[in-house]
């Protein structure tokens, strides 16, 4: 999010995280214990989260599904 950030020089809201893995091609891929993540990021303040899939969480979150850098550069 830093690196996207200030190459749009746009700063993104502390309150708002990227979780996955970036593949060679753009792809970005699930990564293993995502919803203890986002717990852990929750419990940091954080309730705007970009992921690659879908997370079944029981507390008021937003959560933006995203497939490739380039659609998530897009969103933000």
């Amino acid at each position: 999010c830093a690196i996207i950030s200030s190459y749009r020089e746009r700063a993104i809201s502390a309150k708002t995280t990227f979780i996955g893995e970036v593949g060679l091609t753009g792809s970005i891929r699930t990564v293993s214990n995502m919803k203890s993540r986002v717990a852990e990021c929750y419990k940091m303040g954080i309730r705007k989260f970009y992921l690659p899939e879908k997370v079944e969480f029981d507390k008021e979150i937003e959560i933006v599904l995203t497939k490739n850098i380039s659609s998530f550069i897009d969103m933000l």
